[in-house]
């Protein structure tokens, strides 16, 4: 029985990999009807590795692998699972804080559309195919070992990934350019607007390290503006908590900076690339879904005003107003508020949304 299926091994195997065992079995403590000991003994398999690398082609090693695991009982792994249900869950949840927004920009709901929602229309149109190539990927055996999948879907694997990792890499600088954007239609200081319109430069050079410095500094441009604020201490801190709701995005940037450290050297691409592949759906999601989290705070509060506690309108004194939109800006004097005067909050939303004005400071 055992020389039968030893027989079966051999005729399985490609024959550049029974000259490696041919090599690598006196250099271990293992016979060649031993198949236990071949299975478990480390430096055997690592020797026949190498010999199968240097001198087999990768079709003929994948082959090999497949072989002597499924020889030695070696369990099935599957992941392709968690790589659909991240990508369409990750993407739904984007969709709908998108589709909040939107509705918070329409007239009937006192908004107006600018250059911030304009771009992160674009970016939606990315984050879906990202989301609906995951699903292909998946399909395809993204989430399996690559010995146990055709040879054929490795190549559709890497061919979708290149493309998904090019839409990826468009859509991170899209919702920075967004956020960027939206800091223009509330805040006139300028010098900020500068530190604004340089970042929005440098993300067309992000990537990597770059990119989670940028969300680095696209979360503190607007912090001292806020803490200027004539707000009390726990509206001020509740507005910036609001805006700094981007580390969840620099965190996970860190996360997949980790995966990426074995992405270069990986021998099992299709099993490897897993982690890099759903944690650039988490990142590009999560950094859509905080792009929007403003838009829909102002719809909530205009569905449900006792959602926010009291949420009042100010009034604006002195202020003449340009043109409407994504331009305009406030010149001329400001009533003074005091910081402890909520009944004079002016709420970010209003100014983004409604009277498309912007703090004067």
């Amino acid at each position: 029985m055992q020389q039968e299926q030893l027989e079966k091994l051999a005729a399985a195997l490609p024959s550049c990999a029974l000259e490696c065992m041919k090599v690598s079995l006196p250099q271990s403590s293992c016979t060649l009807t031993d198949q236990k000991c071949q299975c478990t003994d480390v430096n055997y398999t690592a020797t026949l590795e190498r010999c199968v690398a240097t001198t087999c082609t990768i079709r003929q090693s994948l082959t090999t692998k497949n072989v002597t695991s499924s020889a030695c009982g070696a369990p099935l792994r599957d992941r392709t699972a968690l790589v659909s249900y991240l990508g369409v869950g990750g993407g739904v949840l984007a969709l709908i804080a998108f589709i909040l927004r939107m509705v918070a920009r329409l007239r009937c709901c006192g908004g107006t559309f600018g250059m911030d929602d304009w771009t992160m229309m674009l970016t939606m149109s990315l984050v879906i195919p990202l989301s609906a190539l995951s699903v292909v990927l998946a399909d395809a055996g993204l989430g399996k070992d690559m010995w146990t999948i055709p040879l054929d879907n490795v190549t559709r694997i890497l061919y979708i990934y290149f493309w998904d990792e090019l839409i990826y890499l468009s859509i991170l600088p899209l919702t920075k350019i967004s956020i960027c954007c939206f800091y223009l239609r509330i805040f006139p200081d300028r010098r900020l607007r500068t530190a604004t319109y340089i970042v929005i430069g440098l993300n067309g050079w992000a990537a990597a390290i770059i990119n989670m410095v940028l969300d680095i500094l696209v979360m503190v441009l607007p912090l001292r503006q806020l803490y200027n604020l004539n707000l009390s201490t726990r509206k001020k801190a509740y507005v910036m908590c609001m805006f700094s709701l981007g580390i969840f995005v620099t965190l996970v940037s860190i996360l997949r900076l980790n995966s990426l450290i074995h992405f270069a050297s990986t021998t099992n691409l299709t099993w490897d690339y897993v982690s890099v592949g759903y944690w650039s759906t988490v990142e590009v999601d999560v950094g859509v879904i905080c792009a929007c989290l403003p838009a829909i705070r102002s719809l909530l509060r205009r569905v449900s005003p006792g959602l926010f506690g009291d949420t009042e309108k100010a009034k604006s004194y002195g202020m003449n107003s340009r043109s409407p939109g994504t331009g305009s800006r406030f010149e001329g004097g400001s009533h003074v508020q005091s910081k402890n005067e909520d009944r004079q909050f002016y709420p970010l939303d209003d100014i983004d949304t409604s009277s498309e004005t912007r703090l004067h400071h």
